[in-house]
């Protein structure tokens, strides 16, 4: 659920900095997302539908991986049980120690 994904976020941020990575920016853009793949999904879903039968048959599958309306990972982007993040992180530059 949510504080799974809050959890993940954490680790990952903690991951980075382990990393010696600072942060430049961090946005929850699952909205846009949800909105894109609902344009994005009808077209995917008829590109599909011409497909030989042995591909459509993996339909339902495949739908999971763009996040297809009426798709179990579109339902977890629609519940906040996932989130599509967009990050930025850059490495700090060396300091000359000479200086």
């Amino acid at each position: 659920g949510k504080l799974n994904v809050h959890n993940k976020i954490q680790d990952i941020l903690k991951y980075a900095k382990e990393a010696n990575f600072e942060l430049v920016s961090y946005e929850d853009i699952t909205e846009s997302v949800l909105a894109g793949t609902e344009h994005t999904a009808k077209r995917y879903d008829r590109m599909m539908d011409q497909m030989p039968w042995y591909i459509r048959i993996f339909k339902a599958f495949v739908r999971y991986f763009y996040f297809a309306p009426n798709s179990e990972a579109y339902d977890f982007l629609k519940n906040g049980d996932i989130i599509y993040p967009a990050a930025c992180w850059k490495k700090p530059e060396a300091k000359n120690e000479l200086n």
